[in-house]
């Protein structure tokens, strides 16, 4: 759920992905914070890209099903499974 802009952003279960190849996906916000979307980054690099193939959400709960969705479709691993309400998001 998301609060007024400037206040921190809740999300819970911000699960993390990893795949086959090791790439790593996860939910972000973009400029600015009240747009969300999954990212992922490729192993040895420090450089995220969004993931053209999902929309930007107005939420992370939003996002992270979209996500989560992609994730059981394709069979990726959990990487990182956040089960506690956390501030923002896992930045790995």
């Amino acid at each position: 759920m998301s609060e007024s802009k400037g206040a921190p952003v809740l999300c819970q279960c911000a699960n993390t992905y990893q795949d086959n190849r090791g790439w790593v996906y996860f939910v972000r916000p973009g400029i600015g914070g009240d747009v969300f979307k999954t990212f992922y980054r490729r192993p040895g690099s420090k450089k995220e890209r969004g993931y053209t193939r999902l929309p930007w959400r107005h939420s992370p709960h939003e996002a992270q099903k979209d996500l989560d969705k992609l994730a059981a479709d394709k069979k990726w691993m959990i990487a990182v499974r956040n089960t506690e309400e956390i501030k923002g998001f896992s930045y790995i």
